[in-house]
């Protein structure tokens, strides 16, 4: 399920009449019929609806399910995600597709830019991954209802998190800027920042520390919770502090002059602070980060908490402002927490829990080789495949109608105490006390100095000189190409020096040519004519025979003609190619077709060519007098006296009788 977008510029209009046709038919057929198809398509003749699913079943748009009762084909994701692309495309937010730079258990994040040059990240929601089928389980995408395929679960999820999104940067919080949203992607702003659990050293861990519980406070604030606040969905960006009185000498970290901010991303989980489970689920983003902080910089807060119970009373405080409302955070309505519980005791799950199980079981000492694949594995749970029109409009015209209000809230004042944390010489033991706290027992009076055991950090990973951000405009940036063509140089002596002739693909065109050959080698171009050079018809030849077998063109070829601003003269032939080897490659290739020759069927009715070449090159000596003919026992050496043999032979006779 990768993303392959070069198709796309060869499908015409009717290409995606017929995509769209069979999305629409998806809704109600698990396998869409294709007669369905041409009358949803609304394309005149049925010669054009099968070019054209032709077309996308060539390109794995669509698949045609075997062992079917009807003719049929059914949406794939890569026909979903050309649709995605497509309607992108139209508004102006996408313009080229760049590399991967980021693979989930949900998601695929791609690299784009638009019509200006502009980077931004797209984000592909793809449900139904072999690593994480309990998706239906975790998540609560369906709201309300039991079953769904996993595409509509896919673009409930971006419309989810597009609202929530939306709703939080609205809000004052640091997130991603999101700009638009269709079917199961969404495309958003590129922050340039490295994730939490790249970075072995912060300047300030208590800082940082504070900031984060003072987010998961604010959320709690305005009724909602994260579910999956841990430092794989937290981006830290660095910023130079305006008010540093200056560079330290030389040799110093310049690490303390920088601002670490962090941005939260990842929102499809996120929950109501209503919900039958959000204590569990603020608690274990608390724990989350705790474990981290604890595990990778040997921090560890002084305060306990923060805890559910103080979330909801803050909550109170702002109960005019609730986004789990304006947006409709999953659990809100009472009905559906009491669905979830159900559904939830029945099928014996409590969400992503294993994950930090698993997380906390890792060595202290693997600080700088954490695996990324730690909450990829989940059991896998068979779905069956249903539509819904009234609750995906429904949602879509919900967020439609999402307003927020712009005004920001400070941070809460009575978090400011988690700012007095400070590092403890050493990971201390914790213990659970009845009032569900945890105690750090204070370190040892006595004995060996255990501030100078501790394990010295890593470096904050350093950008090297010359680095330039991924967002910075084409013109900063080195480009890489890695092309999957072939285009050769033609020999033309017979044209001036400022036209060059080549042979490129059939799918190249003019401005292809003219990027390759500028960017590439510095060629400027002045003008370009192209034509396609038919090939003569042949027959194919069967055992060998001539004017046996079916009629046949071979593949055409594509000529281009380029006139350059300065002149190319070719460097002369060289007369001597035994540095190439001419001569033995040569040999070699008549040696090939001597063996391919002599293993077809028919090899043993054919003549040897090459002892009937030895027998004229013989016979042409003795007639032009080089050589003598002689018998074939003489040639030997071999004396025989015929007539002697012959008298001996009558002689024995005799004496025999």
């Amino acid at each position: 399920m990768k993303l392959d977008p070069k198709a796309i510029r060869y499908l015409t209009s009717e290409d995606f009449r017929v995509l769209a046709a069979v999305e629409q038919g998806s809704k109600n057929h698990e396998v869409v019929p294709t007669p369905l198809i041409a009358q949803i398509s609304g394309l005149r003749g049925g010669s054009g609806v099968n070019r054209s699913i032709s077309n996308l079943a060539k390109t794995n748009l669509i698949a045609k399910v075997k062992n079917a009762k009807y003719d049929g084909y059914r949406l794939t994701y890569g026909g979903l995600d050309y649709l995605a692309l497509n309607a992108h495309q139209k508004q102006k937010c996408i313009y080229s597709v760049g590399n991967q730079i980021g693979v989930g258990k949900e998601s695929d994040i791609i690299v784009v830019a638009n019509n200006q040059g502009t980077q931004r990240i797209l984000k592909i929601h793809r449900l139904g991954r072999i690593s994480f089928r309990t998706v239906k389980t975790n998540r609560d995408y369906l709201r309300n209802r039991s079953t769904g395929s996993w595409m509509y679960m896919s673009r409930l999820a971006a419309m989810k998190e597009f609202a929530f999104m939306k709703a939080l940067r609205e809000n004052g919080f640091s997130v991603p800027e999101p700009i638009a949203q269709n079917r199961h992607t969404i495309v958003m702003s590129l922050i340039d920042a490295f994730p939490l659990r790249q970075i072995s050293k912060v300047p300030n861990p208590a800082l940082l520390y504070s900031e984060l519980m003072d987010t998961i406070m604010r959320l709690a604030r305005y009724g909602l919770i994260h579910g999956d606040f841990n430092e794989f969905n937290i981006l830290i960006k660095e910023e130079e502090d305006p008010e540093a009185k200056g560079k330290g000498r030389e040799g110093e970290d310049d690490d303390a002059n920088l601002i670490l901010t962090p941005v939260i991303i990842d929102f499809p989980q996120m929950v109501s602070i209503d919900h039958a489970n959000a204590e569990m689920y603020f608690d274990r983003d608390v724990n989350c980060i705790k474990r981290y902080f604890q595990r990778k910089f040997h921090f560890v807060s002084d305060v306990p908490g923060p805890f559910f119970a103080d979330a909801k009373k803050q909550m109170t405080k702002n109960a005019g402002k609730r986004l789990d409302v304006e947006v409709e955070a999953s659990g809100f309505s009472r009905k559906m927490a009491r669905e979830l519980e159900k559904y939830m005791k029945e099928v014996g799950v409590d969400g992503d829990n294993g994950e930090d199980k698993n997380e906390g079981a890792e060595d202290e000492g693997e600080e700088g080789s954490e695996s990324e694949d730690d909450s990829d594995a989940h059991s896998e749970t068979d779905t069956k495949d249903e539509g819904s029109d009234n609750a995906l409009d429904e949602s879509s015209q919900k967020l439609k109608d999402l307003h927020v209000s712009r005004s920001g809230q400070p941070r809460n004042s009575n978090l400011q105490k988690f700012r007095k944390s400070k590092r403890p010489p050493e990971p201390p033991h914790h213990r659970r006390t009845p009032n569900n706290t945890s105690q750090t027992p204070s370190p040892p009076q006595s004995g060996p100095d255990t501030a100078n055991m501790v394990r010295k950090w890593s470096k904050f990973p350093k950008k090297p000189a010359g680095w330039v951000s991924p967002s910075a405009p084409l013109s900063e940036r080195k480009q890489i190409y890695l092309p999957d063509f072939t285009i050769a140089l033609v020999r033309t002596p017979f044209l001036p020096p400022r036209y060059a002739s080549f042979y490129v693909p059939l799918n190249f065109n003019k401005l292809d040519l003219r990027d390759y050959l500028q960017r590439l080698y510095g060629v400027g171009v002045l003008s370009i004519r192209s034509y396609v050079e038919q090939q003569k018809v042949t027959r194919l030849k069967s055992m060998g025979r001539y004017g046996y077998g079916k009629l046949r063109r071979p593949r055409s070829r594509k000529r281009m003609t380029v006139e350059m601003k300065e002149p190319f003269v070719w460097p002369e032939e060289p007369a001597d190619m035994e540095k190439w080897e001419k001569d033995q490659f040569y040999k070699a290739a008549k040696y090939q077709n001597k063996v391919s020759k002599a293993m077809q069927p028919d090899a043993g009715q054919k003549a040897d060519t090459d002892a009937r070449e030895e027998y004229e090159k013989a016979a042409q000596d003795i007639l032009s007098g080089k050589k003598t003919w002689r018998p074939t026992w003489q040639a030997l050496g071999l004396n025989y006296d015929r007539s002697a043999f012959s008298r001996g032979a009558g002689k024995g006779s005799a004496e025999s009788s």
